[in-house]
């Protein structure tokens, strides 16, 4: 349950630099190129360059964009262990993976000349008509994705989400069981007094401020402050980029520091 939620987070999580650096990855190991293979006359650009321009001229949802890893993962399978590539063979493939990515999960997309366009000249229409259908026909035309697959491939990019997930829900759950032990601890007192009133009428008892002095720390003396530090975390927190780990510090520092006014009520 939580890879799935964790899921659902990142896909929409606005694109980010480590989604491009873990695509980017990805499509290199699709391939191996050829030592010998050049392109005389094409400035070709890095691809996590030509990636990150593509975003850049597109505005690609999150989603659309992370599917793509999909697809690339399944080419490297079908791929021919022994098969290497030009310069611009991962450039090709990771545009062709893109567009069918924005083809099936969109009711509308760029159309082939406006990715041309997007490439800077780096590629022709008929360029990008043919690596189109060349991917289609690898893929046997069977562009379904599940959330399995999502899962699998983005497993990198969720697992910090995750981590964050679960130790929100322990400090919540930490939180419950000191508002409910607070409250009971409380309801205790009053009764306790209440009865000792009974057996001594004579005897001067505040009920408010015996309480006040007798009673177990309830959540209450935690302050607003610390209590609105608990509050839930947003989707925009919780995404991994770029301060997933100062937050999960945070984080941890506060469930440690509410475990241990709970251990300290307990031996009380």
């Amino acid at each position: 349950m939580s890879y799935s939620k964790a899921l659902r987070i990142l896909m929409n999580s606005p694109v980010s630099k480590g989604m491009i650096t873990h695509l980017t990855n990805i499509t290199l190991k699709v391939l191996p190129i050829s030592n010998c293979s050049s392109e005389s006359g094409l400035n070709i650009p890095s691809l996590q360059t030509f990636i990150t321009r593509l975003v850049n001229y597109t505005n690609v949802p999150s989603g659309t964009l992370l599917t793509t890893a999909v697809y690339l993962n399944r080419l490297k399978q079908l791929l021919p262990a022994e098969a290497s590539g030009i310069q611009s063979t991962r450039h090709r493939i990771f545009l062709a993976c893109l567009i069918l990515s924005a083809k099936y999960n969109n009711d509308s997309s760029p159309l082939n000349i406006h990715w041309m366009n997007h490439t800077n000249d780096l590629f022709c229409l008929n360029d990008i008509n043919l690596m189109e259908r060349q991917l289609l026909k690898l893929l046997n035309w069977d562009l379904s994705i599940t959330e399995h697959d999502l899962i699998k491939d983005l497993k990198n990019l969720i697992q910090p989400i995750v981590v964050d997930l679960e130790t929100t829900k322990n400090i919540w759950s930490l939180y419950h069981h000191q508002h409910l032990h607070g409250n009971m601890g409380t309801k205790k007192s009053y009764g306790s007094l209440q009865n000792t009133c009974e057996m001594d009428p004579l005897r001067s008892v505040s009920p408010v401020s015996s309480i006040r002095s007798i009673s177990p720390v309830s959540v209450r003396s935690i302050s607003p402050t610390s209590a609105r530090s608990i509050s839930p975390v947003s989707m925009q927190s919780l995404s991994p980029y770029p301060n997933t780990s100062y937050m999960r510090d945070s984080l941890e520092c506060q469930y440690q520091q509410l475990l241990q006014h709970s251990q300290s009520q307990h031996t009380n």
